[in-house]
């Protein structure tokens, strides 16, 4: 563990105590074991790489919404809709294919352009294409 992590841990103890910091620890342990995720959108609980592409989404809406639900909201339909164009785009072997990768940045530029109701900046959409298609490059290898 880091010096930084085991100085926070010891902070964390003294202020909430010792039995409440290990329900936490073990809370935390087991979602990572089990999987769980209270937090995500019913919408996207079946759906592990819609997931992933939530957080992408839910980091940069939580910069223009404030309202904690909207936001989720508005995230997780915007990873469905992201999740939906990079599996129309799936081949064989398109992970080593520049042309369906340009593909699916031209598809999810579109989307994040003309599809959702949030006004997102270019340099936001540029972030959120370069992550998702990154992450579905692993989570999507035929």
């Amino acid at each position: 563990m880091a010096k930084s992590t085991i100085v926070l841990s010891r902070l964390l103890v003294q202020l909430i105590g010792a039995g409440q910091y290990l329900d936490i620890v073990k809370d935390i342990m087991t979602k990572v074991a089990e999987h769980r995720d209270d937090d995500v959108p019913e919408s996207i609980k079946d759906r592990d790489v819609a997931k992933a592409f939530y957080g992408i989404a839910l980091r940069v809406i939580k910069k223009s919404i404030q309202d904690e639900n909207d936001a989720k909201d508005m995230s997780a339909s915007i990873a469905v809709g992201m999740d939906d164009i990079i599996q129309k785009n799936v081949i064989v072997d398109w992970q080593l294919k520049d042309d369906v990768h340009n593909r699916i940045l031209n598809a999810l530029e579109d989307y994040l352009t003309d599809s959702v109701s949030i006004k997102f900046d270019y340099d936001d959409i540029d972030i959120i294409m370069e992550e998702v298609l990154k992450i579905a490059k692993i989570r999507y290898a035929q």
